[in-house]
Formats: C-alpha cells, sequence, structure tokens
C-alpha cells in the first residue's frame, strides 16, 4: 500500500474526525495483543539481522512486544520509549 496506518491516523486527525481516529487506534491496540506472539517472531529476525546498539520506540501500542522482542534477541540493548504526545487518554496512556 502506498500509505500507512500513521497516513490514515494523521488525515482523520487533519480532518476532525477524531472519534474514528480514537476507534481505529482502538482496534490496532487490540490487534497488537491478540498478534504479539506473531509481532515478536517478526521483530526477534529483524533486530537479529540489525544488531542495534539501542531501540527507540515511538509506538506504545508495540512496546510490549518491542521489549519481549528486545529481551529475547538482544538481551543486553535497551529500550527507549519516545514520548511523541504528551497528552494521556484513554487510548495513549503515558
Amino acid at each position: 500500500l502506498p500509505f500507512g496506518g500513521d497516513d490514515v491516523y494523521n488525515w482523520l486527525l487533519s480532518h476532525g474526525c477524531y472519534a474514528l481516529a480514537a476507534l481505529g487506534t482502538r482496534l490496532s491496540a487490540r490487534g497488537a495483543v491478540r498478534l504479539e506472539a506473531q509481532i515478536v517472531v517478526g521483530l526477534c529476525k529483524l533486530l537479529a539481522a540489525r544488531r542495534p546498539a539501542i531501540v527507540v520506540s515511538c509506538v506504545p501500542i508495540l512496546n510490549a512486544a518491542l521489549r519481549d522482542a528486545l529481551l529475547e534477541a538482544l538481551p543486553g540493548v535497551q529500550l527507549l520509549t519516545l514520548v511523541t504526545d504528551m497528552a494521556s487518554s484513554h487510548d495513549h496512556p503515558w
């Protein structure tokens, strides 16, 4: 696809579709939980191939899977979460 989830989310926000953006975020979070095992496997492969010195996450929905993959694939590498939205809400709990 020529666009990703962030593109859709940002388009919805820029057009005032806040409730729909929030719904999409909730659905994405549920999908991430349901597919966490598969996400961890994919992230382990990526991390093992790239071998980063540090991993920076700005996607809170994937932090748990990223943490688990990092602990499995590269246990000594640090995970840093970059907070990009200072507001806390049901959809973005910090």
